[in-house]
């Protein structure tokens, strides 16, 4: 079956890759000596096994079993088997532009590596390990079975077929590139995920405000932003959640349960349960 139809781009940054699929993502054999050719897109060729010449403008290079070449756009190029070992390989093609919308979420300097990379090849080639020949192989796995999330699949494994070119054309080269450090809120909502831990003890919205170095009136901003709720809400949710759990999992005293949740005394845990579920602790156990 051909995959020429199929329209997989996937976006690094301010590239876009279009993935050319066609029926050579099956393992095929060069059953005749290819004319001389050139094509406006990147052409990648796995050779799985058998042996011969690749001839890239004037130059031979050598065909071997798990050897990768790449081809540039507008390359001429010609692949001759040897007729005693005649090769199998996988093949697709690919392209890339800058995109419309750039994604925020990539590194514009792993954009520009990519970018550079790639912009200089007219023909490259090296032995790999078979990673390569398992994105391919993975890729039509896909393609040939409807899953849940096969489109995202295909991307994510194109994307580190990508990469994995790229490593393997500029090997240990240390990239200028730093991984990205969450925005400060997001820290925040770990401290205070953290702070509601201590839900047994006496803690305070003065107390989580110091943690977080905010005055009250913005730490109560966060908590409406990220959790929908007030501090004091949030700690009876918690308290009453733990406790409903410990009410069907132990046979402890409905008093036990209350001071082990942060409550002092019996009533107060009653009036806070009541409150939070509309049962007794009691009724709810029996339920």
């Amino acid at each position: 079956m051909g995959y020429e139809h199929l329209n997989i781009k996937v976006g690094i940054g301010y590239l876009l890759f279009d993935l050319l699929l066609d029926s050579v993502l099956e393992p095929v054999s060069v059953d005749k000596r290819l004319d001389k050719h050139n094509h406006f897109a990147f052409e990648l060729h796995y050779f799985i096994s058998g042996s011969g010449t690749m001839i890239v403008e004037h130059q031979s290079f050598q065909i071997e079993p798990c050897s990768v070449h790449l081809i540039g756009p507008g390359v001429y190029h010609q692949i001759q088997d040897n007729p005693s070992s005649p090769t199998t390989r996988f093949n697709t093609q690919f392209m890339f532009s800058h995109a419309k919308v750039e994604d925020r979420y990539s590194s514009r300097i792993e954009s520009d590596e990519i970018f550079q990379v790639l912009s200089d090849i007219r023909y490259v080639q090296f032995n790999d390990d078979g990673g390569i020949s398992r994105f391919f192989e993975s890729i039509r796995s896909e393609l040939e079975i409807p899953s849940s999330g096969r489109y995202t699949y295909i991307q994510s494994l194109f994307t580190q077929m990508l990469v994995r070119l790229v490593r393997s054309i500029r090997p240990n080269t240390e990239t200028r590139n730093e991984l990205p450090n969450k925005p400060v809120d997001d820290l925040r909502t770990r401290i205070i995920d953290i702070y509601f831990n201590g839900y047994k003890h006496h803690i305070t919205l003065d107390g989580l405000a110091s943690q977080l170095n905010l005055s009250v009136k913005q730490t109560n901003r966060i908590l409406k932003k990220y959790y929908n709720t007030t501090f004091k809400q949030k700690l009876l949710d918690t308290r009453i959640e733990v406790a409903k759990d410990l009410l069907r999992h132990k046979n402890w005293s409905i008093q036990r349960i209350g001071e082990e949740v942060g409550y002092s005394t019996l009533k107060s845990f009653y009036e806070a349960f009541v409150n939070r579920t509309g049962v007794s602790p009691s009724r709810y156990r029996k339920t």
